[in-house]
């Protein structure tokens, strides 16, 4: 008890010290990011994509093809983007509805596991070929066959792919990417509109 008044001064410095060092790294590593040169005061408010989300981006609207992603991925694309599609699971509701499903998967940054379908066929099924991009090579038909691996570092692959696309004539897939990415709002048709007067505000 006789060394917490004496040591109080040091542990709120401290304190202050590691706090101000997070922060200043965190909003430096942001500014780097951020694909537009804004700055928000409002410090726990999102603003501008970062470099990869646009580098996703320009690569999905150079050739129509809708970004899936599993739940670390949530807030990386626009959520009213016409080619993001949020959950991959979803895409297994796609033969349900008598539509057509994948004809073929790039996977980037992801690796196949319980949230993305593993080696049970689903949501994609098994005789559809994969493209995955991975830093680390024994990842590759770990759980299912991969068509094309490429060990590469996954943003500079997709730069280099996003790049590529630009002089490619891409198959119109407007029609299924709609339909696709359209099954994101499923949940929200099943519960409703979040109550914004609600705490904690959830959308289920």
């Amino acid at each position: 008890m006789a060394v917490i008044p004496f040591g109080k001064p040091g542990v709120i410095s401290a304190t202050m010290l590691g706090l101000g060092r997070a922060l200043g790294e965190t909003i430096a590593v942001a500014l780097i990011l951020s694909a537009a040169f804004e700055i928000n005061w409002h410090i726990t408010e999102p603003s501008g994509n970062t470099f990869a989300a646009n580098i996703a981006l320009s690569f999905a609207e150079a050739s129509g093809i809708p970004v899936f992603c599993g739940g670390h991925g949530y807030g990386a694309l626009p959520y009213d983007h016409p080619l993001y599609g949020k959950d991959l699971a979803l895409l297994s509701l796609l033969g349900m509805m008598g539509q057509p499903g994948v004809d073929a998967l790039l996977v980037v940054g992801a690796r196949f596991g319980l949230f993305t379908g593993g080696r049970h066929g689903t949501p994609v099924a098994p005789g559809v070929p994969v493209a995955q991009i991975d830093l680390h090579a024994p990842e590759f038909g770990r759980l299912r066959e991969v068509r094309i691996p490429v060990l590469a570092d996954a943003r500079e692959a997709l730069h280099a792919l996003a790049d590529a696309a630009v002089g490619i004539d891409w198959p119109d897939r407007s029609a299924w990417a709609a339909t696709a990415t359209g099954l994101k709002h499923l949940a929200g048709s099943l519960y409703g509109a979040p109550d914004p007067a609600a705490t904690p505000v959830h959308p289920y």
